[in-house]
């Protein structure tokens, strides 16, 4: 079973891996993965050279990730483009990654995915189910203002650029609820949403 993480900036997703993490599941995060693919001599290297040009590049001749993105803030068109040369090989890998978890004799039979704009991308189609991790939108300023050390203004313009929140509550297939404050509720939420993923798993086995 493949399970998308994802949520609004500031909603609290890397908490929530790292709780899974600690109890032992898979987890893969589409960040490191995009990052590792962009690097000289990987598949996705070539491809943003090529459209986007050697102004991307420092002296060693490697992606400056920080202007690609300042490019791509500034252009959808360009973002759209960016996505389309990325996501196929972006996807076969986290889809490779989880193969090869599942081959292994010790396996618990999930693997999470950590997609922050996986609703914004339309990757969804990927996944048997997806978590969306929630809170309001107030918490979510507060929460990004005081991590990145930026004005409320910044935090506003980050989050106007993500599908809204009434969106991504309406496609999630499960929704986590993650307050300010609340940890030890978040935890027990998701034990018994795991709990319940156990038994699902359980009944497919033996009816199969």
């Amino acid at each position: 079973m493949l399970i998308g993480i994802t949520g609004g900036i500031g909603t609290g997703k890397s908490y929530v891996v790292r709780l899974l993490n600690s109890k032992g599941y898979k987890v893969i995060e589409s960040d490191l993965i995009t990052r590792k693919l962009l690097e000289r001599g990987q598949l996705n290297y070539p491809l943003v050279v090529a459209a986007f040009g050697e102004e991307i590049l420092d002296e060693n001749k490697e992606i400056i990730r920080s202007t690609l993105k300042k490019l791509i803030l500034a252009s959808e068109e360009k973002r759209l483009l960016l996505n389309q040369l990325t996501h196929p090989n972006i996807m076969a890998a986290i889809k490779k990654e989880a193969d090869e978890y599942l081959a292994l004799e010790d396996n618990k039979g999930i693997v999470f995915v950590e997609l922050p704009l996986l609703y914004e991308e339309n990757l969804e189609s990927y996944f048997d189910e997806v978590w969306l991790i929630d809170c309001s939108k107030e918490e979510q300023l507060k929460r990004v203002i005081e991590r990145d050390k930026i004005s409320r203004l910044e935090a506003q313009q980050i989050m106007d650029r993500q599908l809204p929140r009434a969106e991504k509550l309406k496609r999630a297939t499960v929704v986590i609820p993650n307050p300010i404050g609340e940890e030890n509720s978040l935890v027990k939420r998701v034990e018994v949403i795991l709990a319940k993923l156990k038994n699902k798993s359980e009944r497919d086995v033996s009816d199969g």
